[in-house]
């Protein structure tokens, strides 16, 4: 009995130090897309937001889509000036499985997927900054990051 007790503690412990460390890359990333001043103009796949004006507010898509390279193990964060109480949404970070996309190839049911999309509010239509980073191979060598200006519709 108590060896499974101390089993258990460890299992808590290891998960609560997982998710300390997400909440840690959370914020360091969060920290570096809003002092970021320098964009990529140049990446293999398209993104693009839309605005949606509801009663007092805007919710935001921005859509990750049109893969030109294998992207695997994609982790994205979108920006649009939302203050320190607001979550900013995010892929790949919290999530226990992975999102992969792939040129011309969709499986849902193994995690391959056409695109991706982060939603968010905010007060008005204006540019939203976005964040994403993938490895270009299965064996995770190859690691690509962007710093995104995605033009507001």
């Amino acid at each position: 009995m108590k060896k499974m007790l101390i089993i258990l503690c460890l299992l808590f412990l290891t998960a609560c130090t997982h998710t300390n460390t997400s909440y840690n890359i959370y914020y360091d990333l969060k920290d570096k897309l809003v002092s970021q001043s320098e964009f990529s103009d140049d990446y293999p796949f398209d993104a693009y937001v839309v605005f949606n004006e509801l009663d007092d507010y805007y919710r935001y898509d921005v859509i990750v889509d049109n893969a030109q390279v294998n992207m695997y193990d994609i982790t994205a964060m979108a920006y649009c000036n939302e203050d320190d109480n607001t979550s900013c949404p995010v892929i790949g970070l919290f999530d226990e499985d992975p999102y992969h996309l792939i040129p011309d190839f969709v499986d849902k049911d193994n995690n391959y997927y056409k695109g991706i999309q982060l939603s968010g509010q905010c007060d008005k239509k204006q540019d939203v900054k976005l964040y994403i980073s993938y490895y270009l191979d299965e064996d995770e060598t190859e690691f690509q990051e962007y710093f995104l200006e995605v033009e507001g519709l």
